[in-house]
């Protein structure tokens, strides 16, 4: 559902009037007619955080960590935006929301004089800068916003399969805000997050990173956490803190970055498939020389004339746990015939991977990428991420996602390349 496009200076003198407030909750009106409704946590400090709902909109957890927020001064506001759109939570939900909808926020969190903080995580991080430019464009040099605290932010324009270069979304090289990223280590943007802050120094923006040991992305959302994540939950007010001390280093007037050149990318995903992917790269293999879990070193090369089936995962990973009984067996139908599984599990150690395997009596061989580098060289951006290589030693499929490795469909792609 997309919005007319909103023109917050129109009305910004009726903001301070215009809210209907009750009980931690107050209503923000929108040049179109539509009404937002904002849940409150008030503070008496001069700084406001707008705090924008993930794809899947505000989660219980969310609310412990605003009052806490408040309780240190921070007032916060957290906009229920699929409400006014009328929005289902779920993925992407949120990938047409226009930035004049998240300026208008910001005018209205801005219209008593506070300096406000934008909030905001993982795909919904580009709404907040796209919002945060829009805002920028209509107050050249004005000092009303502080910058914005990203929790694992997602700006890649549509999501990267494996061995493709990623393609970063305009505005993430077209901002001009102190930010201070939170990035949990189990995730594979973690291996990405210098490339990612490269991009937004370029428009100007003073970045400071952070990484979080031993906690996934949406660690401080999720209903299912792990004793590790909801400690960090409760650590998360305080961090915030001290990022807003960090941001606020940084403040000065600053104006909007101007756009990249090129046309906008698309942020939509493709459908989801079931079937391995033609690859679209050139089809020569990375280098891949590791060692498994009793210190044996596997070297791909030394694999020629099989077809490789080359996995990368984490045991932190959902999906990738989900895939690997029936990567087994897959691997137990076709091996006899010149096929081979490595499993490359990226940052964890060989005692990790050996104890967490057990159970699924695995017999493939089970690879360690601890620092990183196999990733970074077959350009893999999400787990799991896999490739098949042919007997010619020649990338022919990738994917990024779980599949059913025996599905029927799946199992006849493999099997064409091995009939080479």
């Amino acid at each position: 559902m997309r919005m007319a496009v909103l023109r917050p200076i129109l009305f910004l003198l009726a903001l301070l009037t215009a809210f209907t407030a009750r009980a931690g909750n107050l209503e923000v009106p929108l040049p179109g007619g539509e009404k937002i409704a904002v849940e409150t946590y008030p503070a008496t400090g001069d700084t406001r955080i707008l705090w924008l709902p993930s794809d899947h909109g505000i989660a219980p957890r969310q609310r412990p960590t605003a009052e806490a927020l408040a309780g240190m001064g921070f007032e916060v506001w957290m906009p229920d935006i699929h409400l006014a759109l009328l929005l289902s939570p779920g993925r992407g939900s949120l990938k047409e929301v226009p930035d004049s909808l998240g300026q208008a926020l910001i005018e209205a969190a801005a219209a008593d004089g506070r300096r406000v903080v934008l909030m905001a995580s993982g795909r919904t991080a580009p709404l907040a800068l796209g919002a945060a430019r829009a805002w920028q464009l209509d107050h050249p040099g004005e000092a009303g916003l502080l910058g914005a605290v990203l929790l694992h932010p997602n700006l890649y324009a549509e999501t990267p399969q494996g061995g493709a270069e990623a393609r970063y979304l305009p505005i993430a090289s077209a901002t001009n805000l102190p930010i201070y990223i939170f990035q949990p280590t189990l995730s594979a943007s973690s291996w990405h997050l210098e490339r990612l802050t490269e991009l937004l120094e370029r428009g100007g923006s003073n970045v400071t990173t952070q990484m979080l040991e031993e906690v996934s992305d949406g660690y401080n959302q999720r209903p299912d956490f792990t004793p590790v994540e909801e400690a960090m939950t409760r650590r998360l007010p305080g961090q915030v803190s001290q990022a807003l001390w960090m941001l606020e280093s940084y403040a000065r007037p600053r104006v909007a970055a101007p756009l990249p050149e090129r046309g906008a990318l698309a942020q939509a995903d493709a459908p989801r498939s079931r079937l391995l992917k033609p690859y679209a790269g050139e089809g020569a293999t990375p280098p891949l020389v590791l060692k498994d879990l009793e210190d044996g070193e596997h070297a791909l090369d030394a694999l020629g004339g099989q077809v490789v089936l080359v996995n990368f995962w984490a045991t932190w990973c959902p999906p990738c746990v989900k895939e690997i009984p029936s990567l087994q067996r897959l691997y137990a139908r076709l091996r006899d015939r010149g096929f081979q599984v490595l499993a490359v599990d990226v940052g964890e150690t060989a005692e990790t991977v050996r104890t967490f395997a057990a159970p699924f009596e695995v017999t493939f061989p089970m690879l360690i990428d601890p620092d990183g580098v196999a990733l970074k060289d077959w350009e893999v951006h999400g787990f799991p991420t896999s490739f098949v290589v042919d007997r010619a030693g020649h990338i022919r499929f990738a994917f990024f996602g779980a599949l059913e490795w025996d599905d029927p469909e799946v199992v006849a792609q493999i099997e064409s390349l091995l009939a080479e």
